[in-house]
């Protein structure tokens, strides 16, 4: 913890270095702009004036177009703004060939945020797309961005959360990392202070309350990146995941264990319902290699027993019934 000292100093340094900078010549106060604008934290100084002159949104030009997001947001639209793309191209790139062999089917989006996941998708028009965000920001950037990205009409919007019952819930929400806002969890701290975060009220619904899969087209591809939430998500879904084609999610056991998930009976499913799979570590955007399933659900279980001493891995999974 820094000491009132400590801060002091930091202070007066502050104020010294500002008062020197705007002492130089003009030329030279330009120069230091461009080295800054140039540097590994340009994004924090954008960041930084953004505030000082009270922007809230703002739009960046990537691969996937133009996609606005909140100027508070240190992960999905800082990485896209940095990357020009999104984490999960490889992802995307397998959703969207794997509905072009089938001239199309039903994407179902659980965590759609800003929408780089659902948007590639949705400019299939044979593809009909759910997408749920539940977020209240996050929803209303998602949906001006679909509304400026996917002309074919074949997006529902859904500001909703998707877990193990139908309701109202709470919802944490993170200041800085709009990707890890999370279904809130009573009376614990967890290691990203996730007590100090503000929480919100969101309808929420299972996902067999919310589709009947009798009635979507097929072949239904479904993918869920839900901080945590997923094995509950899988727990009120067993009748619409068993009807899934292809399966993409998220595996942190770090956040499944703060949510006291049954894990042990989301894999147990996993092995009954699908006949192959890939493990792949998180963030780094890999295709797939596709093992049997005993593969897989191996690796999640060891993965499960490995929560405790390395909480911040996190790995992607795809699941599939069958190569098709």
């Amino acid at each position: 913890m820094e000491t009132k000292s400590g801060a002091t100093l930091r202070g007066t340094a502050r104020k010294a270095i500002t008062a020197l900078v705007a002492r130089l010549p003009t030329n030279t106060r330009r120069s230091v702009m461009d080295a800054l604008v140039n540097g590994s934290n340009s994004y924090d100084l954008f960041q930084a004036i953004g505030r000082k002159h009270g922007v809230r949104d703002i739009s960046v030009i990537g691969d996937y177009g133009v996609i606005e997001g909140s100027l508070a947001d240190t992960h999905v639209i800082a990485d896209y703004a940095k990357n020009k793309n999104w984490h999960v191209g490889e992802a995307n790139r397998l959703f969207v060939e794997f509905f072009e062999r089938h001239n199309g089917g039903t994407y179902i989006d659980i965590g759609a945020n800003l929408g780089l996941t659902t948007i590639p998708v949705a400019a299939l028009s044979s593809v009909d797309c759910h997408a749920f965000e539940p977020d209240p920001e996050n929803y209303r950037h998602l949906a001006r961005n679909v509304a400026s990205h996917c002309p074919h009409g074949n997006v529902k919007l859904f500001n909703v959360a998707v877990c193990d019952h139908t309701g109202v819930i709470e919802f944490e929400v993170d200041p800085h990392n709009h990707g890890d806002h999370r279904i809130h969890v009573d009376n614990t701290t967890g290691l990203l202070m996730e007590d100090q975060r503000s929480i919100v009220a969101v309808p929420a619904t299972k996902l067999d309350d919310a589709f009947d899969p009798a009635g979507l087209k097929r072949p239904i591809v479904l993918k869920m990146d839900t901080q945590g939430a997923e094995a509950d998500i899988v727990a009120g879904g067993r009748r619409l995941l068993a009807a899934c084609d292809l399966v993409f999610m998220e595996y942190w056991p770090y956040s499944m264990k703060r949510f006291a998930s049954d894990v042990d009976a989301m894999i147990n499913f996993v092995g009954r319902t699908f006949s192959s799979g890939s493990f792949v570590p998180g963030d780094t955007d890999t295709p797939p290699v596709w093992l049997s399933i005993d593969h897989i659900t191996k690796a999640m279980s060891e993965r499960w027993r490995c929560a405790d001493t390395e909480p911040f891995v996190y790995h992607e999974i795809y699941l599939r019934k069958e190569a098709r």
